[in-house]
C-alpha cells in the first residue's frame, strides 16, 4: 500500500486544521492487479480507515479481514491510497492459499462471524455475509463470481480484471469452502 501524491497533499492540508474530536480518517482503496486498476466488480471504492490518532484506533476482533475502529469521530478523505501487488501471481496465490486456510479455520470456530460495533460498514458487511453464507457451499463461489463479474461489471476491467475476479471472487471463495469441507471431515 502507498499514498498517491494527491492523498499526501490532502492529508497535509487536513491535518493542519483537524479538530481534536476527529480521531481518524477513512479513505478509498484503489487496487491494482497485474498493473491494472480494478475499478469494477464492486471492488472500488473500498473505504477503509488507514489514518488515526495514536491510542484512538484498534483492530476489531476477527482472525481474518480485520478492520480498524476509531474511538471518536471519523473524517473522510477524498483521495485514494493504492494497494498494488508487485510480487506476481505466484506470491498472490500462495498468500491467498494461506488466507483461505485461516478463514476456513476461523469459520469452523465461528470466529469470522464476530463483528464489533463501531465499524461504519458493519451492518452492510454482516448482511452480505449472511446472504453469502446462506447459499450452499461450493455453489456460492459461482454465484459470487457471476454477481461480481457480470452484474457489478467486472468484465470492464479487461483481461487483468478477468484474472482478478476469477481468482479473488471465485477461486478464493471456492478454496475456503474446500478447506472448510476438509476440516469438517477431519473433525468427524
Amino acid at each position: 500500500e502507498y499514498l498517491t501524491d494527491e492523498l499526501r497533499g490532502e492529508i497535509a492540508e487536513q491535518l493542519s486544521a483537524v479538530p481534536a474530536s476527529v480521531a481518524g480518517f477513512s479513505m478509498k482503496r484503489r487496487v491494482y492487479f497485474l498493473g491494472r486498476w480494478i475499478r469494477h466488480g464492486g471492488y472500488y471504492p473500498s473505504v477503509m480507515v488507514r489514518l488515526f490518532r495514536r491510542g484512538k484506533g484498534r483492530s476489531d476482533v476477527r482472525e481474518m479481514d480485520e478492520h480498524i475502529i476509531v474511538d471518536g469521530a471519523l473524517g473522510r478523505l477524498k483521495e485514494d491510497f493504492i494497494d498494488e501487488n508487485l510480487k506476481g501471481l505466484e506470491d498472490w496465490i500462495a498468500k491467498h492459499n494461506r488466507y483461505a486456510t485461516r478463514e476456513a479455520q476461523a469459520s469452523l470456530r465461528s470466529v469470522s462471524a464476530q463483528y464489533v460495533s463501531g465499524d461504519e460498514e458493519t451492518g452492510r458487511r454482516v448482511a452480505r455475509r449472511k446472504i453469502f453464507l446462506a447459499l450452499p457451499p461450493f455453489f456460492r463461489s459461482f454465484c459470487y463470481f457471476i454477481y461480481r463479474y457480470f452484474f457489478r461489471l467486472g468484465f470492464l476491467d479487461g483481461k487483468e480484471g478477468l484474472v482478478f475476479h476469477v481468482l479473488q471472487g471465485f477461486w478464493y471463495r471456492f478454496l475456503v469452502d474446500a478447506k472448510l469441507f476438509e476440516l469438517e471431515k477431519q473433525t468427524r
